[in-house]
């Protein structure tokens, strides 16, 4: 069977033709002179710097470059990766995972179905994180509103400021899951109430400081972690 090659050019443009890149010129400043954007089977990259409209993407991932601005950040079955200092005005991953850099804000939720969730120090979220499955891992964050999850591992990190976290109750969840969920509260944060609809491992650190909890019993700890 005869093989044919590919020239390099053409194999370059083919790759091309699988990412869109925007303002992706050594971190010059620049507009992004449209409403957003929604694409299938391509990866979205957002230069340093730059002020975009709504993103969406499906079978593709989104990266913002430092000091990105944009409205809303969208996947299905692709990654959100972000970087220092960028404010958004949400977040919403089906099945890809959430990484951000420092000093992220986000003026409204963050919502992640089974996609983990990681948040640098000094994030700031003016809504909730809202998840099903996905672990969440912060540090130095401020969410104002609440953590919502039916299964997902929780570490808050250090010096955090958590309105409230539910973990709430599903028909079937249980089905094929070995353990329970595993809530850390870090040193030096502080939570609101805390409410667990099913059972829960639950850690908080003795320096913490929480609102009622219902539903477990907390295991408090010294040290670094539990």
């Amino acid at each position: 069977m005869r093989v044919l090659a590919i020239p390099a050019f053409i194999l370059a443009a083919l790759l091309s033709a699988c990412i869109i890149v925007v303002g992706d010129d050594g971190g010059s400043h620049g507009h992004w002179d449209d409403e957003g954007h929604s694409t299938v089977n391509r990866a979205i990259r957002i230069g340093e710097a730059q002020t975009v409209g709504d993103l969406d993407s499906v079978n593709g991932s989104i990266e913002l470059g430092d000091r990105s601005v944009a409205e809303s950040v969208e996947t299905v079955n692709g990654s959100i990766r972000i970087g220092d200092d960028v404010v958004v005005n949400s977040i919403e991953s089906v099945n890809g995972n959430v990484r951000a850099g420092t000093n992220l804000r986000v003026a409204d939720d963050i919502e992640t179905v089974n996609g983990s969730l990681e948040l640098a120090a000094g994030t700031r979220i003016g809504g909730g994180i809202d998840a099903v499955n996905g672990n969440i891992v912060m540090t130095q964050t401020r969410l104002e509103g609440e953590i919502s999850t039916v299964g997902s591992d929780i570490e808050t990190g250090r010096n955090s400021w958590i309105g409230s976290i539910t973990v709430e109750e599903s028909p079937g969840w249980q089905s094929g899951r070995s353990r329970r969920p595993r809530i850390v509260i870090g040193p030096g944060t502080v939570v609101g109430a805390l409410h667990f609809e099913h059972a829960v491992d639950l850690y908080v650190h003795e320096s913490a400081e929480t609102g009622t909890i219902h539903g477990a019993t907390a295991q408090i700890y010294s040290g670094d972690s539990p």
